[in-house]
Order: structure tokens, then sequence, then C-alpha cells
């Protein structure tokens, strides 16, 4: 353990398992096995669906429906919003060899159903509580910053009021350290997830040679022919000379 000159305790560890103990990461091990399950009425309880796969051998640690949030009126800008259920669950199994049995299932509750992965969110993780890109609030013990004036105390203790003027502490221009067209998230998302090219792609971009010496057509075709059939030997000049006299 150190003390830093701002007051911070910084912790060394040994290893990976005692850093993972210190701040409490789980394991790829000890991470749970999610699946969604899509189908499925929003009303159904969650308990029956647990108790069901329970029987088919899988040890469900949480069931959740999945909801969103929905404008009352689409067109309205200042509606306001209510939840909506849809027939989409989230399962979250108990780390086990058969977790991947679970997509075999066809048949749930009395209802014909599809297991899938859940989509992966492409979206950057942003702390709240440093507000910097790349990881979460709960693994984050530094000094908190707010998210609309960059200084430092917490979002939610923010003395300024709403009228004042905001400032990004990732870039410094004059928004919000959330917002999503700030160019430090921009560049982040492209390295995260950067674009595909195809063949065409990738060779229009590569730059064209120059041409350094400049050769006639008649040049070139006569290195083809060259190329094409061999050297000229003398008994082939002799030919030719033969020819344009016969003409």
């Amino acid at each position: 353990m150190k003390t830093l000159a701002n007051g911070e305790i910084k912790i060394l560890t040994g290893d990976e398992h005692q850093f993972r103990r210190t701040i409490k990461i789980p394991t790829k091990t000890e991470k749970k096995f999610r699946v969604v399950i899509r189908g499925l009425h929003p009303e159904t309880d969650p308990c029956d669906i647990k108790s069901e796969l329970s029987k088919l051998g899988h040890f469900v640690h949480n069931v959740t429906n999945i909801q969103i949030k929905k404008k009352v009126e689409p067109n309205n800008k200042f509606s306001g919003q209510t939840i909506v259920r849809l027939p989409l669950f989230f399962v979250d199994l108990e780390p086990q060899a058969n977790n991947k049995n679970i997509y075999d299932i066809k048949n749930v509750c009395y209802h014909i159903i599809k297991v899938e992965p859940p989509r992966k969110n492409k979206e950057v993780p942003q702390c709240k509580n440093f507000q910097t890109l790349g990881h979460t609030q709960n693994y984050c013990f530094k000094t908190p910053k707010c998210v609309k004036c960059s200084e430092g105390h917490s979002s939610l203790n923010c003395p300024k009021s709403k009228n004042s003027k905001a400032k990004c502490t990732n870039c410094g221009e004059g928004h919000t350290a959330n917002w999503k067209g700030c160019f430090t998230y921009k560049n982040a998302i492209e390295k995260a997830h950067p674009k595909k090219t195809t063949a065409v792609q990738r060779i229009q971009q590569k730059p064209a040679k120059p041409v350094t010496q400049k050769v006639s057509f008649a040049q070139m075709a006569s290195s083809s022919n060259e190329n094409q059939k061999g050297p000229l030997t003398q008994t082939h000049i002799q030919q030719k000379k033969k020819r344009t006299v016969a003409i």
C-alpha cells in the first residue's frame, strides 16, 4: 500500500487473482451465462420459466422480462414516456458444462420459443464517476468528476445552475461528458468497432505507382513480343531481312 500526494491510497497486488479479489471482478469461469428467450408472453411469471428450465437440468440464477421506454405520443417532442414490456426474457445461468444445451430447447410454458445469445452492445462503456471511456463506475476509485462542468465533485452534487454552460472533461468543448457526438467518443467507437473494408475499397486506397520513364507504345509492344517469343537471334534477323527483300 502507498499513500499518494492527493490523499488516495494505491494498492499493488502480486498477481491477477489478488487484483480480482481486491476489487471483486468476476473471472470468466464465475460470470453468469446469459441468453435471451424469444416468444413468451410478457405476463409470463419468471418463476414458472425458472422452474421449467431447472427441470431440464439448468441452474437458473435469474429471469427478467425485457422492458423499454416509449413515448406516449411519438410525434410530440414533449410527450411523456411509458414502459412497454416485450415478449423477451433475459435468463442468467450459473456457469455449468451444459449451459449451451439451452439453445436446443424449443418449448417452455406451453409456448414455442427461440433461445438466442444477447446482442452485443456496440457502445463504449463510460464511467459515471470519473467520466472516462473504457470502464464503468463499479471498478473506479478515482476522485469524481462532474458530467456537466468537469470539476472535482459528483454529478448529483453539482452546485451550478441548469442554465450554466457545460464543459466536457474529455475534450474540453462546451457540452456534457456523456454526449454521443463528442469526437473523443466517436474515436473510441471507431477503435472498438473498425469498419470492414471490401477488396475494391482496399485496391482504391492503394496509391498509384508514378511513371518514372516515358515509354512509347511501339517500345511496349516490342518488349512484350520479345518476352513472349524470347530474345531475337541472328537467324531471326536474317529471316526478317529475307521477308522484306521478297516483298
